[in-house]
């Protein structure tokens, strides 16, 4: 049984690591995951890590499969075009303002 555990474990990635290789707050990839749920549902099983820490509340991550964090990795590329989109046009209305 530890064995089909370890294989299992070895299959998913939780979202603290998927946040580590993105350089984002962990916080962001749950709400990824939260938000598109359904869309990674079609692709397996999400499953609750909860990890006791000594002050209060345990830190909660997800496991995902590999596809589901093809899937993650897809948002996030996305979501950073698009707040590089939203810097820019930003910086185009700072800069018109100056004129």
């Amino acid at each position: 049984m530890e064995n089909l555990l370890n294989d299992w474990q070895m299959n998913n990635i939780s979202t603290d690591e998927i946040s580590k290789k993105l350089g984002i707050q962990r916080k962001s990839v749950r709400e990824m995951v939260r938000n598109h749920k359904e869309i990674l549902l079609e692709f397996g099983n999400i499953y609750i890590k909860r990890t006791p820490i000594p002050n209060g509340r345990p830190r909660i991550s997800y496991l995902l499969n590999q596809i589901q964090t093809q899937i993650i990795f897809s948002f996030a590329r996305s979501f950073h075009h698009r707040q590089g989109e939203n810097a820019k046009v930003n910086k185009i209305v700072e800069l018109s303002k100056t004129d």
